[in-house]
């Protein structure tokens, strides 16, 4: 699993993984912060979990989900810690 958090310029965060983590990632959202509604857009989506909304994209075969304010950025930064220490 190849999973990392991504500086952004303007303050919040990317979660980079692989396609091969898409599974991974949906089920460590779920076990965190329960269910998720998606909302697709032509070139990315809008996914919605633990109150707060974030973008997906999946753009060269590197999916992303990017934080859109600091409480999802403190999200993403949970979601990585979870996934690493349940994949070693």
């Amino acid at each position: 699993m190849a999973i990392s958090l991504l500086p952004l310029l303007n303050g919040s965060v990317s979660l980079e993984f692989d396609p091969v983590d898409f599974d991974g990632v949906r089920e460590a959202i779920l076990s965190l912060f329960g269910p998720m509604l998606r909302d697709a857009q032509p070139t990315y989506a809008r996914l919605t979990f633990g109150g707060e909304t974030f973008l997906f994209e999946h753009e060269w075969a590197e999916p992303c989900l990017i934080a859109q304010n600091e409480a999802g950025t403190r999200m993403l930064e949970q979601l990585l810690v979870h996934l690493q220490s349940h994949h070693k």
